[in-house]
Order: structure tokens, then C-alpha cells, then sequence
């Protein structure tokens, strides 16, 4: 027909490229084709998250998780407790006043979590599998919410 092209649009004129993950970047230049939603991206279509996901991990440990470790309630960092060589389970953590604690605690767990699991570990923060420290927060609470959320993303880190 000549007034179509080959792609049956009147007029012959190509079709508008596609962004199937809605990220800005159209699907043929996007090396990052599943960008997840809101995040921003560069010019290759790729989020931080789908850079460096342990960024993204870490981030929020910073942000979310270490204060639920080391304040009054979490009660993780005393000296009787996992504040001490030799802590239980090999967990060491470090409270607040202690230079690079944030970073320390968060490669403890990340280690703790490698060689046990995210369940083992949301299991003894709510005072199951024998957890010597008791209930530290109720597997209902959001604190609980926060850091189980966090220890599963550990464990899907590549």
C-alpha cells in the first residue's frame, strides 16, 4: 500500500521507541532494562541499586537498622552481651561511642549472616533458638519489620 510504510503506520513513519520500565531511557539503549520504579537513573538506564546493590544494603543498615542495634532497647552491643571478644554465635558488635561502629556492625552481620541466615538471625532478635539476650524485639513490631527486611536483602546480594 503506498501510503503506509513498512510498519503499516500511515504515512510510513517509524514507530516511537519503547521505555518498557518507564526509567527515561528507551528500551533499545537501556542496558539496564528492569530499573526499579522512582529510581533515577544514567544515561545507560541504570539505577545506584542496580550498580552496587550492596550500596543500596548498606545504606539502609546505615540508615535503619544500626540504631535498632545499638540503642537501650536492642541491648546488642553491651559488654555482657555481643559487645565483648568472643560475643556468642561470633557476632562481635560495637556500640555508638566506638570509632567506625556503624561500619564494624555492619560487616559483623553481614558475616554472621553469610555463614547462618537472615533467619537464624530475625529468630534470635525476637528470643527464639535459644538467644541468651532474650527477646530484643517482638517478631510483630516494626523494629523486628525493619531489620528481617534488611537481612533478607543480605542474603540476595550477588
Amino acid at each position: 500500500n503506498p501510503l503506509t510504510g513498512g510498519n503499516g503506520i500511515k504515512g510510513g513513519e517509524p514507530s516511537p521507541p519503547t521505555d518498557t520500565d518507564g526509567d527515561g531511557v528507551t528500551d533499545d539503549a537501556d542496558l539496564c532494562p528492569d530499573t526499579p520504579s522512582g529510581e533515577t537513573v544514567d544515561s545507560d538506564g541504570c539505577s545506584a541499586s542496580q550498580r552496587d546493590p550492596e550500596a543500596v544494603v548498606r545504606q539502609v543498615y546505615e540508615d535503619d537498622v544500626n540504631a535498632l542495634i545499638v540503642s537501650a532497647a536492642g541491648g546488642c552491643t553491651s559488654s555482657g552481651c555481643h559487645g565483648r571478644a568472643g560475643a556468642p554465635g561470633g557476632l562481635r558488635l560495637y556500640g555508638a561511642g566506638e570509632n567506625n561502629s556503624t561500619q564494624l556492625n555492619y560487616e559483623s552481620f553481614l558475616r554472621y549472616i553469610e555463614s547462618n541466615s537472615a533467619d537464624k538471625l530475625v529468630t534470635k532478635i525476637s528470643g527464639g533458638s535459644g538467644h541468651g539476650g532474650g527477646r530484643r524485639y517482638a517478631s510483630d513490631s516494626p523494629e523486628y519489620a525493619i531489620i528481617e527486611a534488611w537481612a533478607i536483602s543480605v542474603e540476595a546480594l550477588p
